[in-house]
């Protein structure tokens, strides 16, 4: 994409030459691009999407389907038991997407750390642990241990593989996720997930919501990202299609410089939640019109 030079700058050049009539057109198109619906955007995120277990070929019908550019790709390692051969992770090391791999915190000798890191990429990043603050995985429960796992298993993968990248990510609306926080020397990332179990405003304001998130990574030295979020169907607990959630969110993640947001685009088996946006046709099209138009203003 496009680098974004301020307007201001733009501007300065400008006068410096003695061209103030283009200055003035400039600021006028400017405005008009303001119109669309990227007022509180400061830059277009990259754009990310999980569509299945080493599904590149999804991705890719992802990206011609929204018509903007995908630059960043989610997936997982299975819960329990994972091995550093799992057959997925081969294609996305071929693909051109930037891969954020979930990775259960698991206790794996040095030399699974050190197979996993040397078949990743040099700008992967690795989610460990990911949702610590939840309750429904194993990791979570018990931060010392927490912190322990997870600065071993920086120190191993980064002895194989130091061009690796490590994302911190908690859930939003759940416990309070600073006792897992394992250091900035540890960390290069702070994600968050966010499903719409709430309104945009309460997500927001929540005590470990959005605001708390831009504050506790800015404190950090840290960029964000969103390697979740998505929509959830009132029978599960969510707020169903709702435009003005996924707007927010979008703009949210433009305003504060996240790396990139990656929206959940898969149906969870086992009544877990319909995410893909084909149940959502308001939030749908609000979802495609936004990411092109931050795009076009990035």
């Amino acid at each position: 994409m496009p680098s974004r030079v301020p307007a201001q700058a733009r501007v300065w050049t400008h006068e410096q030459t003695g061209t103030r009539t283009w200055a003035t057109v400039l600021i006028f198109a400017l405005l008009a691009l303001a119109a669309i619906d990227v007022s509180t955007a400061a830059g277009a995120p990259g754009v990310g999407v999980y569509r299945g277990e080493g599904r590149t070929d999804r991705v890719d019908r992802f990206e011609t389907w929204l018509g903007a550019d995908v630059t960043h790709a989610v997936d997982f390692l299975k819960n329990v038991g994972w091995t550093p051969e799992d057959a997925f992770v081969g294609p996305w090391f071929r693909s051109s997407y930037t891969l954020s791999l979930s990775v259960p915190l698991e206790r794996h000798p040095p030399s699974d750390w050190k197979r996993l890191a040397r078949r990743l990429k040099p700008g992967t990043l690795v989610r460990l642990g990911w949702e610590m603050n939840g309750t429904w995985f194993p990791w979570s429960g018990d931060p010392p241990a927490f912190i322990r796992g997870w600065r071993r298993a920086v120190r191993y993968m980064k002895q194989a593989n130091n061009r690796l990248l490590f994302e911190w990510s908690p859930i939003a609306g759940s416990g309070d996720p600073r006792p897992y926080y394992p250091g900035d020397n540890f960390v290069d990332v702070i994600g968050l997930d966010v499903y719409n179990t709430e309104t945009w405003w309460r997500f927001r304001k929540h005590k470990w919501g959005t605001g708390w998130h831009v504050a506790f990574a800015r404190k950090h030295g840290k960029r964000i990202s969103f390697p979740e979020w998505g929509l959830v169907q009132p029978e599960s607990g969510g707020q169903g299609d709702n435009p003005k959630f996924v707007r927010k969110m979008l703009q949210w993640a433009a305003k504060h410089n996240a790396l990139y947001q990656a929206y959940f685009q898969f149906d969870a088996t086992g009544g877990l939640g319909q995410h893909e946006l084909r149940h959502y046709p308001r939030s749908e099209r609000t979802y495609k019109r936004q990411v092109r138009a931050l795009e076009r203003a990035g």
